[in-house]
C-alpha cells in the first residue's frame, strides 16, 4: 500500500470505511488505518495494532470525531482521537464483524458466528441486545427472542434504531431493532356519573416504546373492539354501571390502569304539566267551565245591582 495523491496511492485488503466530521474518509486495512481527503489524497495514521497478526475490520466515527476500529482477530475496539491519541478497549468480542456507536458513546457490535448483537455500554458492561448466543435463525422478536444468522453490518440512525444486515444462505436480510421502553400511564381514566340514556366517555394517556396498544375491560371482561385511547358509551343504561379499566401493552410489559367507576343515575324525569289541567296555583290557561262560571256570576251581580237602584 502507498500513500499519496489520487492516482498514486494504493490500497490493500480494505475492510471498513466511515466519514469523519471534516468530510475525510477513514479506511481500515490489515493493521493500518488510513484517511482519504475529498481530493483523493491518502495518508496512513501512525497507528499499528499492538497485537501480533491482527487486522482491523469495521470502522465507526462517534460524535466527538473519534475513529473506532474493530480489531477482528482479538475482538477489541481501538479508539483514535482527533489529536492522535490511541486507546484499546478489551471486551474481546469473539467473531465480531461490525461496529457502530451512538451519540452517548455506547458501542454496538455484531457477533457473526455467535448470531448475536452486543452492546458495550460506556460503563464497560456488555450485554446481548438481540439474538441468542450460538442459535442461528431468522425471526423477529424482543431481545433474545429474535434470531439472526451471521449478523455482519450494523448502523444506527438519529433516533437510536439499530439496523443489522445478515448474510447467510437462508437469511439475506436487513433487520431493524427498536429500543424498547416499558409503557407508563400518565393520565388515568376517571370515574363518571351520568343520567340514564346519556353518553359516557373514558380516556387514558400512556407512553412507551414501541407505542403501546390498548384494551378496555368492563368488570373484568374485555370489551370487543375497544382498543383505542378512549372508550365511548352511548345511551348508557343501568346495566352499564360498574368498573372500567384499560390494559396498556407493548413488547416490554403490560399494565392495567386504575379502576374508573361508572354510576348511572336512575331518577325519573318529571313530565311537563298537562295543558288541560285546572289544578295548580298559577300555571296553565283557565278552563272553559271556569270562564262560563265567571260570566254567569257577573250577570247575576249585574241584575242585583239594577234591582237595588230601581224606585
Amino acid at each position: 500500500t502507498l500513500d499519496g495523491p489520487l492516482g498514486t496511492a494504493t490500497f490493500g485488503y480494505m475492510m471498513g470505511i466511515a466519514v469523519l466530521p471534516n468530510g475525510n474518509l477513514v479506511v481500515s486495512e490489515f493493521s493500518h488505518v488510513r484517511t482519504v481527503t475529498p481530493d483523493g489524497t491518502v495518508a496512513t495514521l501512525p497507528v499499528v495494532s499492538s497485537q501480533p497478526y491482527s487486522y482491523f475490520g469495521a470502522v465507526a466515527v462517534d460524535a466527538a470525531g473519534n475513529i473506532n476500529v474493530l480489531d477482528v482477530d482479538f475482538g477489541d475496539i481501538i479508539t483514535i482521537t482527533p489529536s492522535g491519541g490511541v486507546t484499546r478497549v478489551k471486551p474481546h468480542f469473539e467473531y465480531a464483524n461490525g461496529i457502530a456507536v451512538d451519540h452517548a458513546g455506547n458501542f454496538f457490535v455484531t457477533g457473526g458466528q455467535h448470531q448475536v448483537v452486543w452492546k458495550l455500554s460506556i460503563d464497560g458492561s456488555v450485554s446481548v441486545i438481540g439474538g441468542l448466543l450460538d442459535a442461528p435463525g431468522s425471526s423477529d422478536g424482543v431481545g433474545t427472542d429474535a434470531r439472526f444468522e451471521n449478523p455482519s453490518g450494523i448502523a444506527l440512525d438519529a433516533a437510536g434504531n439499530v439496523y443489522v444486515s445478515c448474510s447467510a444462505y437462508n437469511s439475506n436480510t436487513i433487520r431493524k431493532g427498536v429500543a424498547v421502553g416499558t409503557p407508563a400511564i400518565t393520565t388515568q381514566p376517571q370515574s363518571l356519573t351520568v343520567a340514564r340514556g346519556a353518553t359516557a366517555q373514558f380516556s387514558v394517556v400512556a407512553n412507551g416504546l414501541p407505542a403501546p396498544t390498548y384494551q378496555w375491560v368492563f368488570n373484568g371482561t374485555p370489551i370487543n373492539g375497544a382498543t383505542s385511547t378512549t372508550l365511548t358509551l352511548s345511551n348508557v343504561q343501568t346495566s352499564d354501571a360498574g368498573d372500567y379499566t384499560v390494559v396498556v401493552t407493548n413488547p416490554a410489559a403490560s399494565l392495567t390502569s386504575n379502576k374508573a367507576k361508572l354510576t348511572v343515575s336512575t331518577a325519573p324525569v318529571s313530565p311537563p304539566p298537562s295543558s288541560g289541567s285546572s289544578g295548580g296555583s298559577g300555571g296553565g290557561a283557565p278552563s272553559l267551565w271556569f270562564v262560563l262560571a265567571l260570566l254567569l256570576l257577573g250577570a247575576v251581580r249585574g241584575l242585583s245591582y239594577l234591582r237595588v237602584s230601581s224606585p
